[in-house]
């Protein structure tokens, strides 16, 4: 009995057990599904929020397009409208000066002419270029391809800028050893192409520099032949951090030698664009200060071409202007060159890197004033100290120094610091102004400027010169002891006052050994003392003896011969007569006025 009670104690409690563990099974086996249907349901819902936001995103996209597109439609339809806006003044101006060329003999009014026309077509080149960029953006640029003479091509466009390279002194060739090379290509479009690429090197290249425009047929990696055209200068070249970017459309660079005012940063931008619509490709290589060279390789679709012998000449020189035509461009720069003959009339210092602006002031301001010109800061410095102008006119954006440079080196330069200085520039923000006028300049003036008003300030700024003379004459002969020092001009002259204090018993004290006392040369000492006071060195040494002998002579500091000899002068007679030159009585007079 006892075993029965158990075994069914045993068979009771393995029931249980079974009993407790399929429940548990079942209970895991019900939370499992619960938990697949609820990641599922979460799941779901995720993939239907991402399907939603990638269906919306995709909506959004196609919109963007569309409005991309469509404000594509509006710039090229606005550009065309505007160019066609655009083309009809610049007819009316370029139609009427080109008469007026034929008609008038006077070479002055044609070179002026002449420089109007000029900036006319330029006017034209810019807009044209705007369309061709906005077709680009359209994809409504066509290429209109047919055989073409390559090298007749890339001379004659090369020939086009002999009279500038004259001008600036630029030796231009073009390099070859190809006798014959014709494909197909768009004529108009790779003259563009070599149009910007050659004016590219011009604008930066300097006077004595050389551009080489080089012709030549290469094999591309897949072994076929390709023409490959570069254009090579000895110029500033393009600093390292700006290469990468010289190809984006209104990219100018950051750097003082970059001239930011002649250009828009569209022309190299359209350049690539067209090479590139040839299914060609551009490249550039530069070193600051070591030239830049721009290589387009364009493929040759049914092309041929024939080579020079290798014992012949592969350099084509651009011939020189005709003696007639090179005479005329003489007669030409002379009138342009032309300035008042009048040596008392005031010296202006012309800083202006681009030669139309150049001779374009010098013409309004060359019947009036002495002009001298230098194309870059660091030149316009050099001569400011030298010459010691009347006037600066500087513009801002220039090569190797700007004009805020300029400007700050000369005023806090003692030889320059009196000197009126105009900036005259395109730059016209409001910031640019301030940090012009930071820099103490006179006056700042914003291109297109009208030369009236440009003459009347310049009028202005030697008139309060003139009248600032007047004061420190007055205040440096009549109380020398009294002036206190408030400016570099001030110290200056009290500077030249100690000097000639320290000497002024010394007769055989000269010109140049006040300028070595004061660090100057006897012309530059000339050119400040006439500037700040209307007197030469010479004339200040003997004003200044004879006012401190009035002085003597007041407080009875000795007899007249006495004084005389004190103030330097070794005839007490020559002493008299300049002292009545000097104040209209004789010393002995004088001293009766002051006994009296």
């Amino acid at each position: 009995r006892q075993l029965e009670d158990l075994r069914e104690q045993y068979e009771a409690e393995q029931r249980e057990q079974q009993i407790a563990m399929l429940t548990l099974q079942n209970e895991t086996a019900e939370f499992r599904r619960n938990t697949f249907l609820a990641g599922g349901i979460l799941l779901s819902l995720i993939l239907l929020l991402l399907f939603n936001r990638q269906r919306v995103k995709s909506k959004k996209n196609r919109q963007l397009l569309e409005k991309e597109q469509e404000m594509a439609e509006m710039k090229s339809s606005f550009f065309s409208n505007i160019s066609h806006e655009f083309r009809i003044p610049l007819t009316l101006i370029s139609g009427p000066i080109e008469m007026m060329k034929n008609d008038i003999e006077d070479s002055k009014i044609k070179a002026q002419l002449d420089v109007m026309q000029q900036n006319a077509n330029r006017l034209l080149t810019l807009i044209n270029q705007l369309l061709d960029l906005s077709k680009l953006e359209s994809g409504k640029l066509e290429l209109s391809q047919e055989e073409t003479d390559i090298i007749t091509l890339v001379k004659g466009v090369t020939m086009t800028f002999q009279s500038l390279a004259e001008i600036k002194q630029i030796g231009l060739s073009v390099e070859t050893d190809l006798t014959c090379l014709k494909f197909s290509v768009d004529h108009e479009k790779l003259e563009t192409i070599l149009i910007n690429l050659v004016n590219n090197a011009f604008a930066y290249t300097p006077e004595g520099g050389k551009i080489t425009v080089v012709l030549g047929v290469e094999k591309d990696d897949s072994g076929k032949d390709q023409c490959r055209i570069a254009v090579k200068d000895t110029g500033q070249g393009i600093p390292k951090q700006d290469l990468p970017s010289v190809f984006d459309r209104f990219y100018r660079g950051n750097g003082e030698s970059v001239r930011q005012e002649n250009g828009t940063g569209i022309g190299l931008a359209l350049t690539k664009e067209l090479v590139e619509l040839h299914d060609g490709s551009i490249d550039v290589s530069s070193k600051e200060y070591a030239g830049t060279t721009f290589v387009v390789n364009l493929p040759m679709r049914h092309g041929e071409y024939h080579k020079l012998e290798p014992h012949e000449s592969m350099l084509t020189e651009i011939p020189v202007l005709a003696e007639e035509e090179t005479e005329k461009s003489k007669s030409a720069n002379e009138s342009k060159e032309s300035q008042t003959d009048d040596e008392s009339a005031p010296i202006v210092l012309l800083i202006e890197d681009n030669d139309e602006v150049m001779h374009y002031l010098q013409d309004i301001l060359g019947d009036t004033y002495r002009v001298l010109m230098a194309t870059d800061g660091e030149q316009g410095v050099e001569s400011a100290l030298e010459q010691i102008p009347d006037l600066i006119i500087s513009d801002v954006m220039m090569p190797k120094m700007n004009g805020y440079r300029v400007a700050d080196t000369l005023k806090q330069d003692e030889k320059t610091s009196h000197i009126p200085l105009i900036l005259l520039t395109a730059k016209a923000s409001q910031k640019d102004k301030m940090q012009g006028l930071k820099t103490h300049v006179d006056e700042y003036l914003t291109k297109p400027f009208r030369p009236e008003e440009l003459k009347i300030r310049i009028q202005n700024l030697i008139e309060s010169r003139r009248q600032l003379r007047e004061k420190y004459k007055r205040e440096y002969m009549m109380r020398p002891d009294e002036v206190s020092v408030d400016s570099l001009d001030d110290a200056f002259l009290i500077r030249v006052k100690d000097a000639v204090d320290e000497h002024i018993d010394n007769e055989d004290f000269t010109v140049e050994q006040l300028g070595k006392e004061v660090g100057m040369s006897r012309s530059q000492l000339h050119r400040k003392l006439t500037a700040l006071i209307g007197q030469s060195a010479t004339e200040f040494i003997r004003s200044y003896r004879l006012h401190r002998a009035k002085e003597m002579i007041g407080r009875v500091a000795g007899s007249i011969s006495e004084i005389s000899y004190a103030v330097g002068f070794g005839s007490p007679s020559y002493f008299s007569k300049c002292f009545r030159d000097e104040f209209g009585m004789s010393p002995t007079e004088s001293r009766g006025n002051f006994l009296d």
